[in-house]
């Protein structure tokens, strides 16, 4: 055998046993009633791949900055939005007292594209609002990325409730 096959058995085999090790990391305890409860309480489980954010630096008359992402739908795991949709998801970033002033000039507003980061959102189709032709999904807590404890939960969650109707808890 050649070494240069050697060296690619070799390198394949310790990917290998890293992804196996991954997969056996476990989850911290809170995340599958967390996410349960999550789908209990929601109506939407989606996928989305985020393109563009918005940054909104603070003011004097809101001292926090904003972070705005848009993404597209897609992938429907529960509910009744549609593959191609849009969500807008915003996060609220407070600083320290006095400090807007200074993160202002630090971090000025803008708009950059993304290189479609994945994530998985949850969340209440009855009062989002639709804003144009985005559902303004806001600054709501479960969404997560791809990858995390929490997307790693939604999988095993997934394959024990196939509806993914979640649990209260």
């Amino acid at each position: 055998m050649s070494r240069a096959i050697l060296t690619l058995l070799v390198v394949l085999a310790s990917a290998a046993s890293s992804l196996a090790q991954e997969k056996e990391k476990k989850i911290p305890d809170h995340a599958l009633p967390v996410l349960q409860n999550w789908l209990y309480q929601n109506s939407e489980a989606v996928e989305v791949c985020v393109y563009r954010e918005e940054w909104e630096a603070p003011t004097a008359k809101f001292k926090k900055g904003v972070l705005k992402r848009f993404a597209t739908i897609t992938c429907v795991h529960k509910g009744s939005v549609k593959v191609g949709d849009h969500v807008i998801l915003t996060s609220p970033v407070e600083f320290a007292a006095g400090e807007w002033k200074r993160e202002a000039n630090l971090r000025p507003s803008r708009v950059s594209m993304v290189d479609g980061e994945l994530m998985v959102v949850i969340f209440d189709r009855e009062p989002t609002p639709k804003k144009g032709k985005y559902w303004d999904v806001g600054h709501d807590i479960s969404r997560f990325k791809f990858g995390n404890y929490f997307h790693k939960a939604f999988l095993i969650e997934k394959k024990a409730d196939p509806k993914l109707e979640g649990k209260p808890n």
